[in-house]
């Protein structure tokens, strides 16, 4: 929510009249424990399998994926598995904090000014080395262009990976739920942005973003959740959690690449055949 922007003759619009705030510092979280073994992350041949499943599931699926064909965009968006690399997740996360509420190229623009700024290594321990000051808009002093708030948050999720509460090895050991109740203690980190983590990092096979606004709307077209039918731009008419989960009850387990379909519902001729 924007913040009612203040008169020019406000006082207190100065900065040098307004108190930076304290950060607020990050709690210590609780690495959940997983009650199953996290699943084997998504590859060319398992993609295959998931929509062999798909197809013959969904009828209306069907039609879709007969038009778009394989998502093979999706696997280029998942890290390939490297044993070597390190901070992987780290990276991942941070990556979705700067982007939240950002177009693209504004996203892009500071983030390449956050790695920029860490110097050699974008590591945990070089992004808490940056001054805070330095991490926030040029139009208060700084040189990245983060929020106050957003600064805080990529501090935070720095210091739980440098002090060791947090790695990749760690949250790639955990099942879905594990991982989704671990980062939801992260200040930050809401349901969406762990959502898709899990897909587009981890490489989870079985994960449905509920509150992402295009696939509401993509579940709203292509399955006629509402009977109003006036559009999919008018958010009380979107499906319901409940509604979504039921119909991708079928999806399982590989709702990751049923979601990655409803990305291109929408856009695509052959979602209008219903």
């Amino acid at each position: 929510t924007k913040k009612p922007r203040r008169r020019a003759d406000d006082a207190s619009a100065s900065p040098k009249t307004t108190p930076a705030k304290t950060p607020k510092p990050q709690a210590a979280i609780t690495i959940h424990e997983s009650t199953t073994p996290p699943p084997a992350k998504l590859t060319g041949a398992t993609m295959t399998e998931a929509v062999a499943h798909l197809a013959r599931v969904d009828d209306r699926l069907a039609a879709l994926i007969t038009q778009i064909g394989p998502p093979t965009s999706l696997l280029d968006l998942i890290p390939a598995t490297d044993h070597q690399a390190t901070d992987v997740c780290w990276r991942a996360l941070v990556k979705s904090v700067v982007y939240q509420q950002l177009s693209t190229g504004v996203a892009q623009t500071i983030h390449a000014r956050l790695v920029k700024a860490c110097g050699d290594a974008f590591t945990p321990t070089s992004l808490l080395d940056v001054d805070r000051t330095h991490l926030l808009s040029p139009k208060v002093g700084g040189l990245v262009g983060l929020s106050r708030t957003k600064a805080d948050y990529v501090r935070g999720l720095s210091e739980l990976f440098a002090n060791g509460t947090l790695s990749d090895a760690k949250l790639q050991t955990l099942d879905d739920a594990a991982v989704m109740k671990t980062l939801r203690q992260v200040r930050g980190l809401g349901e969406w942005s762990v959502h898709m983590f899990c897909m587009f990092c981890l490489g989870r096979p079985d994960i449905l973003p509920v509150g992402d606004l295009a696939v509401q709307k993509a579940f709203k077209k292509l399955y006629q959740t509402n009977t109003k039918l006036t559009g999919a731009t008018d958010v009380n008419e979107l499906p319901t959690r409940r509604e979504m989960e039921a119909l991708a009850a079928k999806w399982q387990p590989w709702r990751t690449v049923g979601s990655w379909y409803m990305w291109h519902v929408v856009e695509t001729a052959a979602a209008n055949w219903v």
